[in-house]
């Protein structure tokens, strides 16, 4: 683990913390596709859960993931965003076959991730991916000291001597802020929401994985702890150069990390474009009505119409036929409910799964 400037060693992040605002935009050169291909490929990833069922509730298959795709290119963070039973979590854990996804292919640095029913019996190169979880209490082992929850990745990785291991432990301690002569020694219950965090984060990169999966990683935060978070990942991004998959529903946490956003609604991708793009020129119905729900403040100088959205989310048992967001989309036809519409470029970059889109195709 190396990097190219100290961290503050302190508890708590402190005003000398550095990184963005909430709402301020990450700068976009970093978007183009590298020249060796994306490290992360995930190609028609379909998730399904079987529900038992129990009154008032319908017995069925839950159709949680449907032929998602997505490339992270080396360095870069993308973003997964939507509301809630979107499937963007479900994206997340199949990356770590917890659980396994049905079908589809995920490719991570060159080397082809087991998916289906194998896939929770084989650990070939899931070892490449960490996650950081929403909740860090129910993430760290209550019984164990900061210092053994953070060594027991590179126990698992097979990193030999502990004096190395140490070392390597005080250093990841250093660079998320946080004192090893302090802190190093203390159980989950006596650290803040924040510093709690900053041990989750410090596990997840300690053992330098590949990718790692920020699974809502303030929502469970003071808001006053969200910025320090959010300042200590925007750092970490900058010196190790990290790969980052960002799970999110907050579009202004997103505009601060991300350097790509993709918009998934009830299991399918709507959108994709770099963040700079989508928060100018949405091209979805639905990424338009998420972006008008951001605060005036927030949304960078770009001025827009409040777009409602009508309804309820339907079903993951009884998903829509056609576009799954055309029961609450203001300029649907026909088409919409017999035709599944497929993501198509409109832009380089920039992707749209709708048939009648708002920006319409360069050229």
């Amino acid at each position: 683990m190396t990097s190219q400037t100290p961290a503050p060693a302190s508890g708590q992040a402190t005003s000398k913390d550095t990184g963005p605002a909430a709402g301020a935009a990450v700068d976009t050169a970093a978007t183009e596709p590298r020249a060796d291909g994306p490290l992360l490929q995930v190609t028609d990833l379909v998730q399904e859960f079987i529900v038992k069922g129990s009154k008032p509730f319908q017995k069925g298959r839950v159709s949680a993931v449907a032929g998602v795709s997505f490339g992270i290119a080396r360095g870069e963070t993308l973003a997964l965003v939507g509301e809630t039973g979107s499937g963007k979590s479900t994206v997340a854990r199949a990356l770590l076959a917890s659980p396994p996804a049905l079908s589809g292919s995920i490719t991570l640095n060159g080397r082809a991730l087991p998916v289906g029913k194998n896939a929770k019996h084989n650990g070939t190169g899931r070892a490449g991916v960490q996650m950081v979880f929403q909740d860090p209490f129910g993430a760290l082992d209550p019984r164990w000291t900061v210092a053994r929850s953070i060594t027991e990745p590179l126990v698992t990785a097979g990193v030999d001597g502990r004096e190395e291991r140490r070392r390597r432990v005080a250093e990841i301690m250093y660079l998320v802020g946080l004192d090893a002569s302090r802190f190093a020694g203390r159980l989950p219950r006596e650290l803040s929401g924040g510093q709690a965090q900053r041990v989750a984060i410090a596990r997840a990169l300690v053992s330098e994985p590949d990718l790692l999966v920020l699974d809502e990683p303030v929502t469970a935060l003071d808001v006053s702890v969200q910025a320090q978070i959010l300042a200590l990942l925007f750092d970490l991004r900058q010196r190790l150069s990290l790969t980052s998959l960002l799970i999110a529903h907050d579009l202004a946490v997103v505009r601060a990390l991300a350097d790509r956003i993709a918009i998934l609604y009830l299991g399918r991708m709507c959108e994709t474009a770099p963040t700079a793009e989508l928060f100018r020129s949405p091209a979805h119905p639905y990424t338009a009505a998420l972006l008008s729900a951001i605060p005036p403040g927030l949304r960078g100088g770009v001025q827009r119409e409040r777009v409602r959205i009508t309804g309820r989310q339907p079903s993951p048992l009884n998903p829509p036929s056609g576009c799954r967001f055309r029961t609450r989309c203001p300029i649907a036809q026909q088409t919409c409910a017999d035709v599944v519409p497929e993501l198509r470029d409109i832009a380089p970059g920039h992707a749209v799964a709708c048939h009648f889109p708002l920006v319409t195709e360069a050229g």
